[in-house]
């Protein structure tokens, strides 16, 4: 998910390549054990940029 400031909610990844990143982390997180902190250095993104993905993921879960 991101966080849209101007309406102040979570919105639904757009960019392709993004949500594919979003679902490695996520893979790479919860069936491989890697650690926020590692996947955070793999992709030279923050670790709360991470967390952010792993809420998209989430949400997806919640709507299928």
């Amino acid at each position: 998910m991101n966080r849209n400031s101007h309406q102040n909610e979570w919105t639904p990844i757009q960019d392709l390549d993004v949500r594919k990143r979003a679902e490695l982390a996520s893979i790479l997180h919860f069936k491989e054990g890697y650690s926020v902190k590692e996947i955070a250095e793999r992709f030279n993104l923050s670790e709360s940029r991470i967390r952010e993905y792993f809420k998209q993921e989430d949400e997806k879960l919640k709507n299928d």
